[in-house]
């Protein structure tokens, strides 16, 4: 039987995991990099026997002694700025310039994944832009695009509030915050937290009113290099507005211009799957190198609350609304976005998993492109299920493990944050931890324990993208059967 691409997708998939935890990265091992009379060395040094820090407070010196490598990194950053000397293994460093853990055995497959994420990021804003024009244009008059717009918004808030609700749900009858040993607590309270310090240097309170005015850009051509979507879609319906306005003579070139962008495009994603189970295979590979199984099974209960939560969402809230509102079995409909659904994983972005979404909506689902290119482009932005679940439920396990008892009010203020501040976060990796840092300020929730959870984010970033990306094919398949009866 002849192999199609879906079915190398899966099998560069599996052979990734297989090959990650194979060459898995040293989990004991130190590297330091320290310099010695004007000239920098690097060193490796596996789990020490001794750590030993020495820090200046003031005119006073005091020792630190932590026990594991954790510790040891976790101290490290901590106290950084005050440090005056290291000594690990018995061999003291008084000016050294970083402390990390080895990377991974595999890290020269990292330019095959982000090679592949460039492919993809650079089909998006392009198909976006011709598509919307498209699409919007195709529409014929102001009417039905306040029709099909007020339905796709109407089902993308919907959707994320649910999502929400079943994350609050979730979290409190498990309680995976309470369940912590406090054995696993010293080990994730002391988990290396340099790359969240630059993640909290961050943060900022969301503005709904700078928001709005700032989906409109100053400059679209700005917008398009520094890849903003909402002001890009913004731009792409206005124009597409415009174009119902003028007369059919003079539109219509216009249109039929951008009708074949969007085509060649939807062509050009074609050849990029075929370079997709490489790329696919070197993001899996190096990121289950990297995750380290000791971090996995300490925090084995809180991922397990979000992953129920994901899947309820997925599974449960998504089959219904297929079944309520658009009477499509559900599961022809994940059978049609297979291959979007493994690239949103590998990738963790909605954005880059755009062009394939396109082909698996309009093709596998049958989904017209009039509405196909208004809807998955904003979705893509502002449609972020996952994510949402995802911020409620890290946000209400920080507090169990902090110990504190969320009353109605902050329960309220993070389930209304989570929904309101997922419109607008960018559909790219990593992000939903920036946006978490203004949920947990809402909730008067230590936005430190950010650090408790980043040990396993980079794989829960990437299951939580899969609801992100179906929940706009979802919302694209229902409005079309809902204009089909109009």
């Amino acid at each position: 039987m002849k192999l199609k691409i879906y079915h190398w997708i899966i099998i560069s998939f599996f052979l990734g995991i297989i090959a990650g935890l194979i060459f898995k990265a040293n989990e004991k091992a130190v590297v330091v990099t320290y310099s010695e009379n004007g000239k920098f060395y690097t060193q490796k040094f596996e789990v020490a026997k001794s750590f030993l820090i020495i820090t200046r407070k003031g005119s006073e010196l005091d020792t630190l002694h932590p026990k594991t490598k954790g510790e040891f990194l976790g101290a490290f950053q901590k106290h950084l700025a005050n440090i005056v000397s290291v000594e690990i293994d018995g061999r003291k460093f008084t000016d050294i310039e970083s402390v990390k853990g080895e990377e991974s055995p595999i890290k020269f497959l990292s330019p095959i994944g982000s090679l592949f994420l460039r492919l993809l990021s650079f089909l998006a804003i392009p198909l976006v832009i011709s598509s919307m024009i498209v699409g919007v244009a195709s529409l014929g008059n102001i009417k039905t695009l306040s029709r099909i717009g007020f339905r796709t918004l109407l089902f993308y808030f919907v959707t994320t509030a649910l999502a929400v609700i079943i994350g609050l749900i979730v979290v409190n009858i498990i309680e995976p915050g309470k369940k912590i040993t406090a054995e696993a607590k010293s080990q994730i309270e002391t988990i290396d937290q340099s790359q969240f310090e630059e993640k909290l240097q961050k943060k900022g309170k969301f503005d709904f009113v700078d928001f709005l005015v700032n989906i409109v850009p100053s400059n679209p051509f700005k917008a398009i290099s520094n890849g903003e979507m909402l002001q890009i879609i913004f731009f792409a319906v206005f124009v597409g507005i415009g174009l119902t306005l003028l007369e059919p003579q003079k539109s219509q070139p216009i249109i039929n211009f951008f009708d074949g962008i969007s085509e060649l495009f939807i062509k050009m994603v074609r050849f990029v799957l075929w370079f997709a189970p490489f790329g696919v295979f070197a993001l899996i590979a190096v990121a289950v190198s990297e995750f380290g199984a000791s971090i996995l099974s300490t925090l084995g209960y809180y991922m397990f609350t979000v992953i129920l939560g994901l899947a309820i969402q997925f599974f449960v809230v998504y089959s219904l609304l297929l079944i309520a509102f658009a009477r499509t079995n559900p599961l022809n409909f994940f059978k049609g976005m297979r291959e979007a659904l493994i690239v949103a994983f590998t990738t963790s972005s909605s954005a880059a998993t755009l062009p394939i979404t396109f082909k698996c909506v309009e093709e596998n689902l049958g989904v017209p492109n009039k509405i196909a290119s208004f809807v998955l482009p904003l979705g893509a932005t502002v449609n972020m299920n996952g994510t949402a679940l995802y911020q409620c439920v890290a946000a209400v396990f920080i507090a169990q493990f902090y110990g504190l008892d969320l009353n109605f009010a902050q329960m309220s203020t993070i389930l209304l944050t989570s929904i309101f501040s997922a419109v607008g976060t960018a559909p790219v990796p990593g992000v939903g931890i920036i946006i978490l840092i203004m949920v947990l300020h809402s909730a008067g929730i230590p936005p430190q324990g950010i650090g408790l959870i980043l040990g396993v984010d980079r794989i829960l970033d990437m299951l939580r993208t899969i609801p992100n990306v179906t929940g706009d094919a979802l919302v694209s398949v229902i409005v079309w059967k809902m204009e089909k009866n109009v």
